[in-house]
């Protein structure tokens, strides 16, 4: 997800923070660029906690890892409505 973000935030010259999940989801809500759509603050700040926070645990913390099924599913279908939404801006 994060080569995608990457990806496409350079396609439409976004720039960003750092080149993280995180500052690729910043620069989608807060660019200037004309005739490209954002991501209302709402939804940053949703994508943030849901998708961010939980991937960063995965990845950074020892011995994290989802619990159930459920907590995988819930995940990557976060993911999958936040990368339908970027493509869609």
């Amino acid at each position: 997800m994060d080569t995608a973000l990457g990806s496409i935030a350079r396609y439409h010259g976004l720039s960003f923070r750092t080149p993280s999940l995180g500052g690729y989801l910043y620069a989608f809500a807060h660019h200037s660029k004309s005739g490209l759509g954002h991501i209302p603050e709402s939804e940053h700040a949703h994508f943030q906690a849901k998708i961010v926070k939980q991937r960063n645990k995965y990845m950074h913390e020892a011995g994290a890892f989802p619990h159930h099924e459920e907590e995988v599913k819930k995940i990557l279908s976060e993911m999958q409505a936040c990368m339908a939404r970027i493509v869609a801006l």
